[in-house]
């Protein structure tokens, strides 16, 4: 599956935007819209969580491993709020043979930290050219 297929099949990143692909590192560009907020008027955890995983997941790819998460951790800092744009940031801590640990930050427009995660991912195969 390439990378656009993943991100065609999760309507969360309907509204993302691609910043950085290189190795070790990768970054998109998300508005919080409509959808993604929770019945208080702001992005609900779980947008931020499959944000966060699905970065974790593919910065692990540039490495040249698919990975399947094994632990994720996040915490959450402040709220996001309806058409806030999010930055969304993974870079490679470990780069195990098996295991990749990846931290993954989001930050609103003005600089704000909203969440900062932790994920263990675990190689299940190399990427073929």
């Amino acid at each position: 599956m390439t990378l656009d297929e993943v991100f065609k099949e999760l309507t969360v990143f309907d509204d993302c935007r691609i910043l950085e692909n290189s190795e070790g590192n990768f970054s998109l560009e998300s508005r919080v819209t409509e959808r993604n907020i929770n019945p208080y008027g702001t992005a609900h955890g779980g947008y931020l969580y499959t944000l966060s995983d699905t970065v974790a997941g593919v910065t692990a790819a540039t490495m040249g491993d698919y990975c399947v998460t094994l632990q994720g951790n996040i915490n959450y800092v402040k709220p996001a709020e309806k058409d806030d744009v999010l930055l969304v940031t993974g870079k490679i801590c470990h780069n195990g043979r098996k295991t990749k640990v990846i931290e993954v930050n989001i930050i609103d427009q003005n600089g704000s930290l909203i969440c900062k995660s932790t994920f263990t991912m675990y190689s299940v195969g190399k990427i073929s050219e």
